[in-house]
């Protein structure tokens, strides 16, 4: 007879990859309105003189 060991279920166990924040927010949270304003903003002087060492940086509207 085979014995097969398995790993322990931890049901506190963290997200393995962490989750939408879409998912926690109703259709109709602020953070959409707050998101579509801030899209309409014009941050070229901020990136113009935007400069990065290392890995390529995220584009900042992205990372709203």
């Amino acid at each position: 007879m085979t014995y097969t060991e398995y790993k322990p279920y931890v049901i506190d166990t963290g997200y393995l990859f962490p989750p939408s924040l879409a998912d926690f927010l109703g259709d109709e949270d602020e953070v959409y309105i707050f998101r579509e304003v801030t899209e309409q903003l014009d941050i070229s002087c901020v990136d113009s003189d935007f400069q990065w060492h290392g890995t390529t940086p995220l584009s900042p509207e992205d990372v709203a």
